[in-house]
């Protein structure tokens, strides 16, 4: 599959990245309304991670991807229970997100690697001081939540558009 383009990227993240909090509400609710399962999980993270500020950056970032991916000539399909129990396995996720031995930080070098979508996933490298505090290393864990739940998200929309370009492919 090739990876999303570059152009698509850059106005996918200079769009949802420069809406306000209001802005981002409303998207998410159209968003809801299509992916309700993904939407579940993201309530799930939301349970930990507290900061509003955090919160709205998870919230672009799902909408990024999901516009990302919808530029594929392919019919994304609506997420459901049964991929969200596959996907929400501890097993899978520490496979989809690897952990740099000895820390709590995932090693997003080798999870974007894993994605094959050099183009979005450099745009995501570039965001991860957004979540960064070097004067806070007790928020490590939550950084490691937020990495898991995105790049998480991320393969979940990987698999569903492979599984969408394969059946084209037939």
């Amino acid at each position: 599959m090739e990876p999303i383009p570059e152009d698509i990227v850059e106005r996918a993240e200079d769009f949802f990245f420069k809406l306000d909090n209001k802005q981002v509400a409303e998207k998410m609710h159209d968003y809801q309304i299509s992916q309700r399962w993904i939407c579940n999980y993201i309530g799930h993270v939301f349970v930990d991670i507290k900061n509003k500020d955090w919160q709205i950056l998870i919230l672009k970032h799902v909408l990024m991807i999901d516009y990302c991916y919808r530029s594929y000539p392919i019919n994304l399909p609506v997420f459901g229970k049964a991929g969200y129990k596959i996907y929400m396995n501890e097993n899978r996720r520490h496979i989809n997100c690897p952990v740099i031995p000895d820390t709590k930080r995932v090693d997003t070098n080798a999870a974007y690697l894993l994605l094959e979508q050099m183009n979005l996933t450099k745009i995501f490298k570039s965001k991860e001081i957004l979540y960064d505090d070097p004067n806070n290393r007790s928020h490590d864990e939550y950084a490691f939540k937020i990495w898991i739940s995105l790049i998480t998200i991320l393969h979940i929309y990987q698999d569903m558009a492979k599984i969408e370009m394969e059946k084209i492919n037939q």
